[in-house]
């Protein structure tokens, strides 16, 4: 999947796009076309949650 991060988002705040093991990106589907891309709006750094992702 194409996932768009305009500067806006990026740069604030750069820690959940530079630093996070597991990212949500919140935003909009866009399509043209074939091509269907997600306008990222906002990131949240999710990685705390790793530790309470069960496994088998």
């Amino acid at each position: 999947m194409q996932v768009i991060v305009w500067p806006s988002v990026r740069d604030a705040p750069p820690k959940e796009l530079l630093r996070s093991r597991q990212l949500a990106v919140l935003g909009h589907w866009q399509r043209m076309g074939e091509a269907c891309s997600l306008i990222a709006k906002r990131l949240k750094d999710l990685t705390p949650l790793l530790g309470e992702l069960e496994t088998e």
